[in-house]
């Protein structure tokens, strides 16, 4: 295979990435990224073609609808359907419509000139709005596309995560050293990092960041905020705020320097026991761990050696690989930490093959506990895995992430960057963790009760998930020993009264490190572990007993086997959900009145009958479904005889913002820790809620004070529709302009009856140049309990006040289907409903789970009615379908509906849900 021009250079100039489990994660290198040259299109896909690690999994079929698909972001009025079962993409921009080939794309540069077709068509006839999304470049757009396909971990950099990248990476930047965040509608100041310009100026946690430079954080986001305090080093930024506390604002000039990104922090835990954790791994990692410890050993300035070190990795979302070894290296002396193959399972020209430990200035064989979760990823894992496969720590918590594979970057613009898969990576003993992760030695667990139920985390999946696909190469991930299950097991709950800082993990760190030996390997940490973790079961069977009470269960002493996502048990759960439903045991789920109200309570009634010859030990059912009030419910039975019955109920509160439709409720039953089968399905309906509509009108109120224009907009906002709204929020939908300041940009006020009015103002300050010509206003109410919402965009002249104008609602959606959600099926749903407005529909949109698959315009560009039909494609399952409609005036209104789809969605199951990764 031709290589491009772009070839990989030596490790030395070459940026490695290793992405983390979120989008969050940090580069993985020792130098810049790669410069692309100027057609992004074209290199992007002989980049792919080049450098992909599984390039026989390539479909370009794929590639071209998923990138075309894309282009629907660019504005209202361009649709992309299909493919049909001929392969033919259909793409609508403007009033023209245009149809496109996916098949028999038979190379890059053919799949290029497709893709060259298909955007020119769409430049040529999409009529772009002020109100369409702002800054969207048609070439990104069809990059984030052709990346989907491929995996979740390859995706578009842009400018504000370059930034973030390239510090978390390098462990530095221009800035003030402050970590910024967001409190309710405020943002705050956390913490001013010591030694940093934020810690002199005398900014302190909680001041409530106001102005930047004069410039107004309302309807600020975090990263608009921060990337104006960021800036050239020597420079000043001044910050406004509000003090907690105090009558009026402080002003803080801060000029910006180099500061340093901590990625650590560290205790003592108790004299000799010291606690680091990881945030993530930087250039500076290594460094700071070799500080931190040194400060450990010397807490009071005197000498005082360590005698164990509690290593906390849980929630570190990865970094650089190669620092992320480097802390492995000062706690081990020999063996592999970590090495990578390409899609031929050899070296990748240019990347670390390997790295090893090596003899140096370590810590010296003190006991050492490493503490992970479901969102310890990527470098972290390297980390955990190496020191658990290494023989040299005892790993405790919850199984990792599992991302056991290697992204590069790639220059294409200064600010695009590509981040691709090229490689994978193996942990100590050349194991593979994708998709399985680092099984702790310990797996620590907290039940807890509510109700009258016992909700033990066995993450029980979904839906039997279909069978993966190749994963590379014809790869597997690595299932067998020493990562195939837990040593020990260790299932409690909080004592009563603990407060939020119970955790079981540290504390079992810490007392298996006070009774281990001054030097002492994973082998012996199990071993002292072994009669720790066996009383924590015992003390932990006691609390699971106290919280089933209520319920009437007898629990007994010992609370049994639970399940957890370790592959062992995995491939057991999914060899059960194969299976029927027990044929002995037979389940009833009921609602009190048949049916749910959206905004009221139900109590749910679960009878289990135990047809069986034999008892069934401490069993409890878990419900899983689409309607979240529902998802997740345990309902505990204790042991249930042969013949015997039980019935449970549970209390539940129902979302008032629900539409109307029937939801599946699947029940799973669990007996001593076992899945017994596949669920049983049970169908509940919900009567829907009536819904709030937004009507709206608005004043200008102009006057000039201290050489600023000041315009205060009265609003008025009534409530038309047929239900009572939730929290209702006005506000100005700007971004931030120069020379414009909204003094106050958002006001919230409280649940309006049909009929009711209420008023609000908003305010704005302009400079004399921002005053000069008309403002494109956005003006949003919004309903933040159901949802619903009505925009209106229109251009204000600040030369002059404006007199109250007519009331302005959106347009009516009426749809044929509201009572549908009772309906389900498979294949296609029929859509059928009617847009009304007395100035003119202009558009009606409608989108499936996100996807829009409906767009129509009246002839002659707009009507007081436009009836629309159309079939949606449904999925197994739940599906969420939204209905937008535009007026004239650019007012928006939405509606939702839900079907439920034959069958379920395949693939699913609770680690999909609560990967920290997925898009």
């Amino acid at each position: 295979m031709r290589r491009p021009s772009h070839r990989t250079r030596p490790l030395a100039l070459l940026c490695l990435f290793l992405l983390g489990a979120t989008p969050a994660a940090a580069p993985q290198g020792e130098a810049s990224a790669e410069k692309i040259p100027a057609d992004m299109l074209a290199e992007a896909l002989s980049t792919i073609e080049a450098y992909y690690w599984r390039p026989e999994e390539v479909d370009r079929a794929e590639l071209f609808v998923s990138g075309v698909q894309r282009l629907e972001v660019l504005g209202d009025d361009v649709l992309v359907t299909g493919p049909d079962g001929a392969g033919r993409v259909r793409v609508r921009a403007g009033e023209e419509e245009a149809t496109f080939e996916s098949r028999g794309i038979e190379s890059m540069a053919a799949l290029r000139s497709r893709f060259g077709e298909a955007v020119d068509f769409v430049r040529r006839h999409h009529r772009a709005s002020p109100d369409d999304p702002v800054g969207k470049d048609a070439e990104i757009e069809l990059l984030r596309g052709v990346l989907r396909p491929l995996d979740r971990h390859c995706r578009v950099i842009d400018a504000r995560r370059i930034t973030d990248f390239q510090a978390r990476y390098h462990g530095t930047l221009s800035g003030i050293g402050a970590r910024i965040g967001r409190e309710g509608e405020d943002i705050v100041v956390r913490q001013p990092y010591p030694g940093t310009p934020s810690e002199r100026a005398g900014l302190q946690p909680g001041d409530v960041l106001t102005h930047v430079d004069g410039v107004s954080t309302t309807q600020m986001s975090v990263d608009e905020a921060v990337d104006r305090i960021r800036g050239v080093e020597g420079t000043l930024v001044v910050l406004t705020v509000r003090r907690p506390g105090e009558d009026g604002p402080r002003v803080f000039p801060v000029r910006r320097e180099q500061v340093r990104v901590p990625s650590l922090e560290s205790r003592l835990l108790e004299p000799g026991i010291g606690y680091v954790r990881i945030d993530h791994f930087s250039k500076q990692s290594s460094a700071e761990f070799t500080e931190h410890v040194a400060a450990l050993e010397k807490p009071a300035g005197e000498p005082s050696p360590l005698r164990g070190l509690v290593l906390d990795l849980r929630g570190n979302t990865g970094g650089s690989l190669v620092h992320a070894s480097l802390i492995v290296q000062h706690l081990v002396s020999s063996g592999t930490i970590v090495s990578t193959q390409g899609p031929d399972g050899g070296p990748v020209q240019g990347l670390v093959h390997r790295i090893a430990a090596r003899p140096g200035d370590d810590l010296p064989p003190i006991p050492v506990v490493v503490l992970v979760d479901h969102r310890t990823a990527s470098g972290s894992e390297i980390v955990a895995g190496a020191l658990k496969f290494l023989g040299r720590a005892l790993v405790v918590g919850e199984e990792t992430f599992g991302k056991g594979t290697v992204q590069k970057v790639f220059k294409f613009r200064e600010d695009v960057e590509l981040k691709i898969t090229v490689a994978r990576y193996l942990v100590a003993d050349g194991i593979w963790i994708d998709q399985v992760g680092v099984v702790p030695d310990v797996a620590v667990a907290v039940a807890r009760g509510g109700g009258d139920g016992l909700s033990i985390p066995d993450r029980l999946p979904v839906y039997a998930p279909k069978e993966p696909g190749r994963l590379g190469a014809g790869w597997e991930p690595t299932t067998g020993a020493p990562n195939d299950a837990p040593s020990l097991r260790v299932l409690t709950a909080a004592p009563e009264g603990a407060k939020e800082g119970f955790d079981p993990e540290l504390d079992l760190a810490v007392r298996v490190i006070r009774a281990a030996p001054a030097e002492a390997d994973r082998a012996k940490l199990i071993e002292v572990a072994r009669p720790l973790v066996e009383a924590a079961r015992a003390e932990g069977a006691k609390r699971i007993a106290a919280l089933a009470a209520p319920s009437g269960a007898r629990w007994g002493e010992d609370p049994g086997d639970w399940s957890d996502r370790s592959p062992a048990t995995v491939t057991r759960q999914r060899e059960a959900l194969v299976r029927p439903p027990p044929p002995d045991v037979r389940t009833t789920l009921a609602v009190d009145g048949g049916r749910l109200t959206a905004g009221g309570k139900a109590k749910l009634r679960l009878a289990v009958v135990n047809g069986g010859r034999v008892a069934l030990p401490r069993l409890r059912a878990r419900l899983r479904s689409d309607l979240r009030a529902l998802d997740g419910l345990d309902f505990t039975f204790g042991d249930v005889p042969p013949g015997g019955t039980m019935e449970r109920s549970l209390e539940v509160e129902v979302p008032s913002r629900l539409p109307a439709q029937v939801d599946s409720v699947r029940v799973y039953l669990v007996a001593d820790g076992r899945l017994l089968g596949g669920p049983t399905e049970t169908r509940i309906a919900v009567d829907g809620a009536a819904w709030p509509r937004f009507a709206l009108r608005w004043a200008a109120e102009r006057a000039e004070v201290e050489g600023r224009v000041l315009l205060t907009l009265p609003v008025e906002v009534r409530n038309d529709g047929e239900g009572p709204s939730g929290r209702v929020v006005v506000r100005l939908d700007n971004p931030p302009i120069p020379g414009v300041e909204l003094t106050r940009g958002r006001v919230e006020v409280a649940s309006l009856a049909p009929g009711q009015v209420e008023s609000v103002r908003l305010e704005m300050a302009l400079s004399v140049g921002a005053a000069a010509g008309p403002l494109r206003i956005r003006l949003v109410v919004d309903d933040r309990d159901f949802g619903a919402s009505t925009r209106h965009s229109f251009d204000l002249d600040p030369a002059r006040s404006s007199p109250p104008g007519p009331w302005r609602a959106p347009p009516r959606i009426e749809l044929a289907t509201d009572s549908s959600g009772a309906l389900s099926g498979g294949g296609t749903f029929r859509l059928t409903g009617e847009a009304r407005d007395d100035t003119g529909v202009v558009r009606v949109l409608a989108s499936r789970g996100g996807d829009r698959v409906f767009a129509a315009t009246p002839k002659g560009g707009s009507a007081p009615s436009l009836p629309f039909s159309t079939e949606v494609p449904i999925e197994g399952g739940a599906n969420a379908i939204s209905v937008e409609a535009v007026d004239a005036e650019g007012l928006r209104s939405f509606r939702r509906v839900q079907v439920l789809g034959s069958g379920v969605r395949e693939g699913e199951d609770d680690a999909a849900r609560e990967d920290p990764g997925a898009d």
